[in-house]
């Protein structure tokens, strides 16, 4: 099934439901640098708990530094609102990996996931600190579940239906050569996440039988214009400059310095941040991945439409921290706009920021950041499948090459159809 050298993460409420409790984040395999989404969402999952967080790496292989990094954030965070962070089972070199961050202070340690749970649940329980004790004036919320599933369950499963295809189309040596081989197809040339090229693994018509192409003739679409660009070639531009010049028109044409691009996760269940400026590192933390409605950006991608909140220190959709962190960072209004692809799926999030409150937003305002969000969308959309179909015949090519594959030698054409 999975090889040690892939990720997998599960979350467990320590106390009763309905009460701020511990959670515990169990992480096994290798945490490398393009598992820090995932690893970012399951800590900000574990926040819903409303008390400290165990995080047990006793089965670690191995820890990046951009993983730590995550850990490291998250620690100062929880550290904001007087809730530890405590490392069970770290080896000596996980220690140290960690002790290069800049949360050394804010992290505890325990010998033994045993410890860790011993230690939360006495600093709990009647005798210790009690929740008014314990959390002050910050928010507590009760767990979602009592016992959470596995983090990213749907991103793991796609994963394995992908390794298994790839095993019997490519004759591979079992799921971890599979894994090893979407890892290079995504990383050696590409800046692309595993979990969207599973699925397009999963969703692309298998290449034919012996063929050393996936995509013989294939010419590619012509790149949508980038009118809010003129300077940028839209077939050639990189993903990056390409988000940036988005984040900075938006920001011109509402007149403000603060400003956000967001990109869907892979489902289009959660938004990442990508661009942003004027923001304070509190902020950019807090809204790395925002999972949830209860911020603007959220309730816009859940709505499917603009959110326009003209007083973020009273509006509802705000939850306690949330309102705080956006207080803190000078901000008292604030709009976002969904980014949609021509086929209408949600690409991303687009927001503007400002320091008053009941901000007026012309019509002629709102117009322009509707094109600009249409035109980013579409381009958005368009890479994504130029970079999947690039990736693609990358990853096919590899594997010929690494098994030397070639007519009938290798696995069972009628056997790997996406089923």
């Amino acid at each position: 099934m999975y090889g040690p050298d892939m990720l997998l993460v599960r979350l467990k409420s320590l106390g009763p439901a309905g009460v701020a409790s511990a959670v515990l984040v169990s992480l096994e395999g290798e945490v490398r640098d393009g598992d820090s989404a995932v690893l970012d969402s399951c800590l900000t999952a574990a926040r819903t708990g409303g008390g400290d967080v165990v995080v047990d790496v006793g089965a670690v292989t191995y820890l990046s530094e951009p993983a730590a990094h995550v850990i490291e954030r998250f620690a100062r965070l929880q550290a904001a609102e007087s809730r530890r962070v405590v490392v069970a089972g770290a080896s000596p070199g996980l220690r140290a990996t960690l002790a290069g961050t800049a949360a050394g202070s804010s992290l505890r340690y325990a010998a033994s996931l045993a410890r860790a749970v011993a230690d939360t649940r006495r600093l709990a329980a009647p005798g210790g600190l009690d929740g008014a004790k314990r959390f002050g004036a910050s928010r507590v919320c009760a767990p979602r579940t009592e016992t959470a599933p596995v983090c990213e369950p749907r991103s793991m499963a796609l994963i394995h239906r992908a390794q298994q295809i790839l095993v019997r189309r490519y004759g591979l040596d079992g799921p971890r050569a599979a894994l090893s081989l979407m890892r290079a197809a995504s990383s050696l040339h590409h800046d692309l996440a595993i979990v969207p090229l599973a699925v397009a693994v999963l969703s692309t018509p298998a290449p034919d039988l012996g063929a050393w192409q996936w995509f013989p003739g294939h010419r590619g679409e012509e790149a949508p214009p980038l009118p809010f660009a003129p300077t940028l070639n839209a077939s050639s531009a990189k993903h990056s400059e390409t988000v940036a010049a988005v984040r900075d028109t938006a920001c011109r044409l509402a007149q403000t310095d603060m400003g956000n691009v967001q990109l869907t996760a892979h489902d289009g269940a959660a938004l990442r941040l990508q661009a942003h400026r004027g923001f304070s590192t509190e902020f950019t933390d807090y809204f790395a991945w925002v999972s949830d409605d209860t911020s603007a950006c959220g309730r816009a991608l859940l709505d499917g439409t603009r959110v326009i909140i003209s007083e973020v220190a009273t509006d509802p959709v705000f939850d306690d921290t949330a309102r705080r962190v956006m207080l803190s960072a000078g901000i008292r209004s604030v709009q976002s706009t969904p980014l949609r692809g021509s086929s209408g799926r949600p690409m991303g999030m687009l927001s503007t920021h400002y320091p008053l409150s009941r901000r007026v937003h012309s019509t002629s305002e709102l117009r322009a950041l509707d094109e600009l969000a249409t035109q980013a969308g579409m381009w958005l959309e368009w890479h994504e499948r130029a970079v999947l179909i690039s990736a693609l015949e990358h990853l096919h090519r590899i594997a010929l090459h690494r098994t030397d594959l070639r007519g009938d030698s290798g696995g069972n054409r009628a056997d790997t159809s996406p089923a």
